[in-house]
């Protein structure tokens, strides 16, 4: 009878502190629990591009590339927005570089030369169908 009272105390002890683990990193924003909807989503991506299509996209991806630093970089993009919204948000370890929402088709390109050797592209969807297409171009 000790030993069952054993194990089920280390049990709880046990999973009580990985709640709290969990919760600790969680507010530290160590740990992102990514909350969507994605319907229809097909993604793909390499060292240089990103692309999705899908029926309904509700949340966020990232994509991450590396760069060498001191590079010239042109980003081309493509979106088609058949309803909904979407955002674009490029950034790197200092902060966001550039930033634009689409509601409708468009296609674009921004030049920037790279200040550190990591960087994230953010597709941030609000209730949108359609797809959408990025290319890193180094010069």
């Amino acid at each position: 009878m000790d030993t069952q009272f054993l194990q089920i105390f280390f049990g709880v002890i046990y999973t009580s502190t990985l709640f709290i683990i969990g919760y600790i990193l969680w507010k530290k924003r160590i740990i992102r629990f990514r909350f969507g909807s994605y319907v229809g989503f097909v993604q793909s991506h390499n060292n240089r591009s990103c692309r999705a299509r899908y029926k309904l996209f509700n949340g966020f991806e990232y994509f991450y590339f590396r760069f060498q630093k001191g590079a010239t970089v042109t980003l081309k993009y493509s979106v088609q927005v058949e309803k909904g919204a979407i955002t674009i948000n490029l950034r790197n370890k200092s902060g966001e570089i550039y930033t634009k929402t689409f509601e409708e088709d468009g296609e674009g390109e921004f030049d920037f030369m790279t200040a550190s050797k990591w960087h994230s592209i953010q597709f941030d969807g609000k209730k949108t169908k359609g797809s959408f297409f990025a290319e890193f171009i180094v010069k």
